[in-house]
């Protein structure tokens, strides 16, 4: 139901009525927008009487008044539970509102502390530390933090120094890190109890003068709609925003779906006819006054006047043309008139500050219609002080300045009042509102002669700090603005764009603007120092670091005795690494200020990149004698640790940085490169992880991130950290080499070379990424490039171990295996306990078949570097290629434990298996090979040699079809193919695959399988030149001889073939099978005596072979042929009878023996009784 006096806005209150009784609708935002005046804020109240009427509970919040702003998260959080409490006793967010009166008294402690830097707590509450936190760049190269240059103006902006400050002086974490986050400490709280809230009735916030509150309070409302205060936010909510600018559509995307946005315009005529009817308000000529007044239908004007509006006609009418005269109109005191006019004057309203315009009169001007409570003071509102001071400006310049002087005298009185130490009232909240306040009076009074003090005055307010000055600047523009005179007006606008532009890092732009202040010619000489102090920060900020030291030295030429002056002035020399000056401009500042820690810590620093590390630790320890919860020396003596392998004593700095400082982003990193470096990887990537979610734009962890990513293989997460790094800091070296290494181990080499380059321009001295280029100039085969990079790396750093032994790769791959050595055995000395060159000497003896020294080098990488699998690889090919095939599985076995994701050890443990005939062993490791890397060739073709010898024909072409798909011109794998189709007895196409195989390169073995090809498809004469041809590429092909000896058999031939069995015999003279077949052949030469000679001899050889291994089947079934051949049958009968029981494939060898045999002698009647008798075998 509308209630009938609420006149327009239809349409709004009826959606918002019926989200309100609908704990399921879709729309849950209800965004206002629209002109001052234009009844936003009468809209939003009238949103939370809804909610009231409807059984539900709304909390209220705006801008505050000029002396009680609401001007962060936190004191907007207070004000709504204070309104929720103010309508419910019981919902008194009593966690919440201790915490907040904690978090207020504890950080005006530290804003009241004499000690504490300027301007500290700036924008802690709109944002948070963990967003002020910046970084200091890593240094090039090496992902390590440089010490911090306790620059105090870049510690101001990004909080480090409150976050060290806080832990000095606060008792404990708890307290730290409520003054340092407060958000992430209250906002958890106060969506607690707004939670259970809403388990009874629906809650709605409203918020108003957005276009204030919304700077500071945007960013915190979407995220807490994002979740990401950890409390669900309950569904049972609701969430009207009030602005003059409607929620902007970028920011709020992903809500738009939830949001009503509701663009106000002034009320019609009809509408404001409606509304004043409502009033009572019917006289024509009322109405008609009301609606010319109205500025075309203000709703706030219309209501205003009708408040004290006659609701007849009579004596209407217009005594002036001003807007004072249209809210005070029915108004007939003549001294409440005056009072509600030069109660305009003032920004800030209550009770002493009336006193001071007229006594007595205070409870009637607050409750007057354009006067609203703010906080504990009240305020006009703002349309209406608008056109109230024009007017009185208007009406009596002189009295309207006498009015601004008394409430000047009145400001300067209460500044006095409060008895501070001069030079340090800056420090006091209560001291600077009374100063703004009296600025702003005396700026009024007669502002045209009041430049200069306002320009001094903004300098003095700037050195102690920047939100001092920017309050000071805007008090200069409203002055300005109202008092009409353009120069105040322009010079503020001008102070306040020079600040928000240093805050924008628009350097260029905040340096004109104190350039132009520099050049007045009012400013006070020591307040010259203060500009150009801070100008010579901002061109250091701007990397103009010459420009920079200009200014500094200017300023302590003008005040030689302020120790931030040369402080400034030390860290510019830092910056340019002229350290030896550095270091003098910081013993001055020590000189001047003997207490402070910082410049001992930064002197630490700069003896630290001069390699002064006993020097460095004793500035470090003086540093923590002076401050011992300051935070940065401890990570600087983490890092001179770091930098003298000291990791135990580093790793225990900077858990101590850590302990001071838990929200600290840099000893989290510094850590992390600690445990990168001793391989910790997973503590590594928890602590870089921890530094990235204390400060998001810290680039260091990410590129930190990158290296431990890489080193896992894990290379599209590598990628996306180095670049986010890069991101975050385009000029930052360290991770285009890291990208330029992933590229690399993707083989994607041109993004590789770029990746490199860019990093050696922007980091010409490091030799690190000059080396990188090396390697990916030798994958390329640019052999003259590699050499010139490695040469480069080794001249920019000689006595770096890597950039020698990746030279001894280099000179490995290319078979120059001198040099090899050489550049191995200085990397080793230069190194002794670097694994990697003696892996590399491994690699080079095993090529010169060197075994033992191989295995010997292989063996101390391992000892050096127990989790390297590599070495393990290596040493498991070399016991192969010795054919210790059980001492080559255990170390392959070893290396798979280290690394399960190393594709060449499954290959190499897979090959091994195969050469051990463990077939089924061996698919598995050449699967796993293949599954890391699916165009893996060689590992292809292998498997395909497995399933060739477990006779899985058609799976093996699969595999030699895909590895030649790889490779089209891959020669062996040609001819493994045509050997499969050998065995399918698809002779054609294996004919095909061997005359390819022979035309890319004519080996022994291939014209022996062509030649075995034709044999099998009884092309006798073909098959005979091609193993003539084997044969004579290899004199020793035993398997080439017996063949064709086997040709000669076929043809009739038994010269020819009794001249293969001499070469054969002669070969390998104890082999009793080719003993066996010279017998026979001696019998079919009718040459019996050398035959039994033959036969005796292979019988007595077997019987001894029996006789040491009776159960070993082929010494039992060839002594069952050799006697059957030699005419003992009974012997014979014994050896074949009992053992047909024997498994099938052995029956099948000895079923293929009696074949042969019978095609030798095809009657010979007990032959072919035993060979029915196997036949009908039934083995297990």
């Amino acid at each position: 139901m509308v209630r009938s006096d609420f006149v327009g806005r239809q349409e709004q209150l009826v959606a918002f009525r019926a989200s309100v009784t609908d704990p399921e609708a879709q729309t849950m935002i209800f965004g206002i927008s629209g002109q001052g005046g234009v009844g936003k804020t009468t809209l939003l109240k009238e949103f939370g009487r809804i909610a009231a009427e409807c059984g539900q509970i709304a909390a209220y919040v705006d801008e505050g008044s000029p002396t009680n702003r609401v001007e962060d998260v936190p004191e907007a959080l207070h004000r709504l539970a204070q309104d929720f409490a103010a309508q419910n006793k019981d919902y008194k967010f009593e966690k919440f509102q201790e915490r907040y009166r904690t978090y207020r008294q504890k950080r005006q402690e530290l804003e009241a502390d004499p000690e504490a830097p300027n301007g500290i707590l700036s924008g802690i509450g709109r944002t948070g530390t963990k967003v002020l936190l910046g970084g200091v760049k890593a240094i090039p190269g090496v992902g390590e933090v440089m010490g911090e240059f306790v620059d105090r103006d870049a510690l101001a902006e990004k909080g480090g120094e409150l976050l060290s400050f806080a832990w000095k002086k606060l008792r404990n974490q708890d307290e730290v890190q409520l003054v340092t986050e407060p958000l992430e400490v209250l906002t958890p709280l106060f969506l607690e109890e707004m939670n259970r809230i809403a388990e009874k009735q629906m809650v709605v916030l409203l918020l108003d003068t957005y276009e204030v509150t919304g700077t500071f309070l945007d960013d915190w409302v979407r995220a807490v709609l994002d979740g990401r205060y950890g409390d669900d936010l309950t569904g049972n909510f609701r969430l009207c925003i009030a602005g003059r600018e409607p929620l902007d559509r970028n920011a709020w995307v992903g809500l738009e779906a939830c949001i009503a946005r509701s663009p106000l315009e002034p009320f019609t005529e009809e509408e404001a006819r409606r509304f004043l009817a409502s009033k009572g308000i019917t006289s024509e000529a009322v109405i008609g006054e009301i609606w010319r007044l109205s500025g075309g239908g203000l709703p706030m004007l219309v209501s205003m006047m009708a408040d004290s509006a006659p609701t007849t006609g009579d004596g209407v009418e217009d005594p002036c043309e001003f807007a004072v005269e249209r809210f005070l109109k029915w108004e007939s005191d003549g001294a409440r008139r005056q009072l509600a006019m030069e109660g305009a004057c003032a920004r800030v309203l209550n009770e002493d500050v009336v006193a001071v315009l007229g006594d007595g009169a205070f409870e009637w001007l607050k409750g007057c219609a354009f006067v609203v409570r703010d906080g504990a003071c009240w305020r006009y509102h703002s349309v209406v002080r608008e056109q109230m001071v024009r007017y009185g400006m208007q009406r009596s310049g002189k009295r309207w300045a006498e009015v601004h002087g008394k409430l000047a005298g009145y400001y300067a009185e209460r500044q006095g009042a409060l008895g501070l130490e001069a030079g340090k009232e800056a420090k006091d909240e209560v001291w600077r509102e009374f100063a703004l306040e009296g600025l702003y009076h005396e700026l009024c009074v007669a502002p045209q002669g009041k430049v200069g003090l306002a320009l001094n005055g903004f300098l003095r307010a700037l050195k102690q700090s920047r939100a001092f000055a920017r309050e000071w600047a805007g008090v200069m523009v409203q002055a300005g603005l109202e008092a009409r005179c353009e120069g105040l007006r322009r010079w503020g606008e001008r102070l306040v764009e020079g600040l928000v532009a240093q805050r924008e890092k628009r350097y260029g732009d905040a340096i004109a603007v104190l350039t132009a202040l520099l050049a007045e010619a009012g400013i006070e000489e020591k307040l010259r120092a203060v500009a150009l102090d801070w100008r010579g920060r901002w061109h250091r900020q701007n990397q103009q670091q010459q420009a920079a030291l200009k200014d500094l030295q200017q300023a302590v030429e003008i005040d030689g005795e302020e120790a931030e002056y040369w402080f400034d002035f030390a860290v510019t020399y830092q910056n340019l690494q002229r350290y030896g000056e550095a270091i003098t401009a910081y013993q001055k500042v020590i000189e001047l200020d003997p207490t402070n820690a910082y410049p001992h810590n930064n002197l630490g620093n700069v003896y630290k990149e001069q390699k002064r590390y006993e020097e460095a630790i004793t500035a470090y320890e003086k540093a923590i004698e002076l401050d011992p919860k300051l935070v940065y020396p401890h990570n600087g003596l983490g890092n001179v640790y770091g930098d003298q392998k000291q990791d135990k004593k580093s790793i225990a700095a900077y858990e101590r940085a850590i302990g001071l400082a838990p929200t600290f982003a840099y000893p989290h990193n510094n850590l992390g490169s600690i445990y990168y470096d001793q391989e910790r990887y997973e503590e590594a990537i928890a602590a870089y992880q921890k530094a990235i979610e204390l400060d998001p734009k810290f680039a260091a962890p990410h590129n930190g991130l990158g290296n431990v990513y890489s080193n896992q293989k894990r290379y599209e997460e590598a990628i996306a950290a180095y670049q986010k790094a890069i991101e975050l800091d385009p000029k930052f070296a360290a991770p285009h080499n890291g990208l330029g290494n992933v590229y690399s181990n993707q083989k994607r080499y041109e993004e590789a070379i770029m990746a490199y380059q860019r990093a050696i321009e922007l980091d010409p001295g490091n030799a690190s990424p000059h080396n990188n280029l090396g390697n990916v100039y030798k994958e390329w085969k640019l052999y003259k490039e590699a050499i010139e990079a490695y040469q480069k790396a080794i001249e920019l750093d000689p006595e770096d171990a890597s950039h020698h032994n990746n030279l001894g790769n280099f000179y490995s791959d290319q078979k120059s295996h001198k040099e090899a050595i050489m550049a191995y055995q200085r990397a080793i000395e230069l190194d002794p306990k670097f694994s990697t060159p003696h892996n590399g000497l491994g690699n080079v003896y095993s090529d010169q078949k060197r075994y033992e020294e191989a295995i010997v080098a292989y063996q101390k990488a391992i000892e050096l570097d127990p989790k390297d699998a590599d070495p393990c690889n290596n040493l498991g090919n070399v016991y192969r290629d010795q054919k210790r095939y059980e001492e080559a599985i255990a170390v392959y076995q070893k290396a798979v434990e280290l690394d399960s994701e190393c594709k060449w050890v499954f290959a190499n443990r897979g090959k091994t298996y195969h050469l051990m005939k463990r077939y089924e062993e061996a698919l598995k490791d050449f699967d796993r090979a293949i599954e890391l890397d699916p165009e893996y060739k060689w590992v292809i073709a292998s498997r395909g040699q497995t399933y060739q010898a477990l006779e899985r024909y058609e799976e093996a072409l699969k595999d030699f079809d895909r590895a030649i798909e790889l490779d089209p011109e891959y020669k062996w794998v040609i001819a493994s193919r045509g050997q499969t189709y050998q065995a399918l007895e698809r002779y054609e196409e294996a004919l095909k695959d061997f005359d390819r195989a022979i035309e890319l390169d004519p080996t022994a073995w291939k014209y022996g399988q062509r030649g075995e090809t034709y044999r099998l498809m009884q092309r006798y004469e073909e098959a005979l030149k091609d193993f003539d041809r084997a044969i004579e590429l290899n004199s020793e092909y035993r398997w080439a001889i017996l063949t064709r000896g086997a040709i000669y058999q076929a043809l009739g031939q038994f010269e020819n073939v009794l001249k293969d069995l001499n070469r054969l015999i002669e070969l390998d003279p104890e082999n009793n099978w080719y003993l066996c077949l010279r017998t026979l052949t001696y019998l079919k030469l009718n040459q019996p005596d050398l035959a039994y000679a033959d036969f005796q001899t292979a019988i007595a050889n077997t019987q001894t072979n029996y006789v040491n291994d009776p159960t070993d089947l082929r010494n039992i079934f060839n002594l069952a042929l050799y006697h059957l051949a030699a005419g003992n049958p009974e012997a014979s009968d014994a050896f074949y009878l009992n053992n047909l029981n024997a498994p099938t494939e052995w029956l099948e060898m000895a079923s293929q023996d009696l074949t042969e045999f019978l095609n030798l002698f095809p009657d010979h009647p007990h032959a072919q009784q035993i060979l029915q008798r196997l036949h009908q075998a039934d083995p297990p």
